[in-house]
């Protein structure tokens, strides 16, 4: 498998898009190891160029709403 961000090394790590941190997987829980949350990539974009998505982008890409006070409060700005 080649790295999803050079596209010229091979992909040797995964790399959460929206972070594995304890206040992410209290809101999120099990949707933090979505695949769609997952890159495959080599181990210097992964230290260097990984993507890290926002709260609101995590959730536009899992098709959900945001379940933190913060993230209702975003999306209800970007909604209207």
């Amino acid at each position: 498998m080649i790295c999803e961000v050079c596209g010229k090394a091979k992909a040797i790590e995964m790399h959460h898009n929206f972070p594995q941190n304890k206040r992410n997987k209290h809101y999120y829980k099990e949707l933090i190891y979505n695949l769609t949350n997952i890159t495959f990539i080599c181990k210097n974009c992964h230290i260097n160029h990984a993507p890290k998505w926002s709260e609101i982008e995590f959730c536009y890409a899992m098709n959900i709403e945001p379940r933190s006070k913060e993230g209702k409060e975003i999306w209800k700005r970007i909604r209207q």
